[in-house]
């Protein structure tokens, strides 16, 4: 009988767990289609579609168990958004540096947050990933109302500036652009900075909002 039991609840474990990784997968998807949106397109989503966006995000969030996360940082939210962009990196074999110091009292625009470090990583990894070295650091901190990020990342292919603007070297210029220009409207909309550096085939990309 005691056999039998532990058998089923391994069982409905194993299924539970099943379910959960059916939902992460979803989540994960749901999270690319946005940055996608919102990355390739000049005209920023409406209002009540970021609100329907966020509601559905929750919704996921809240059927989601931490246990099948990495745990980067005791707020649930920034874990997840951490998991889908870590993810990438890990899935890529880019040897990465990751420190992340957020506090679980942290409250931020998830929409806002997820284009910015989407669209920020995504770049590093594409640069990483093209690079000898395949390297890749982020480091993540909020302090006393200042959120602070740096991404540095190994690269080979030539970095063109203009005008103190980093210019894209992919071949559709006139939709990747779209990227870099959200992230900069995200930043100008809390009041903060964006600094890029690069020197000996590594690029370095800082930023600092005040939420």
């Amino acid at each position: 009988m005691t056999r039998k039991s532990s058998g089923n609840s391994f069982a409905n474990s194993l299924q539970c767990a099943r379910n959960q990784c059916c939902l992460a997968r979803e989540f994960t998807h749901f999270n690319a289609l946005l940055v996608n949106t919102e990355r390739y397109t000049p005209f920023p989503l409406k209002i009540q579609d970021k609100q329907n966006i966020l509601a559905y995000l929750e919704q996921f969030e809240s059927s989601l168990s931490t246990e099948i996360f990495t745990h980067y940082t005791d707020n649930k939210n920034f874990n997840l958004l951490l998991n889908y962009l870590i993810d990438k990196v890990n899935s890529q074999g880019i040897e990465n540096d990751i420190h992340i110091e957020i506090p679980q009292s942290f409250s931020f625009n998830q929409y806002d947050m997820n284009i910015l470090l989407s669209n920020l990583i995504d770049n590093a990894i594409e640069a990483a990933v093209n690079s000898i070295d395949k390297k890749l650091s982020l480091h993540i901190q909020y302090v006393k109302g200042i959120f602070y990020m740096k991404i540095t990342n190994s690269y080979n292919r030539p970095v063109l500036f203009h005008k103190n603007n980093y210019l894209t070297t992919k071949v559709e210029k006139d939709v990747h652009g779209y990227g870099l220009t959200n992230v900069k409207n995200i930043v100008k909309k809390y009041d903060g900075t964006i600094e890029f550096n690069h020197q000996n085939k590594i690029f370095v990309t800082k930023i600092y909002l005040y939420i």
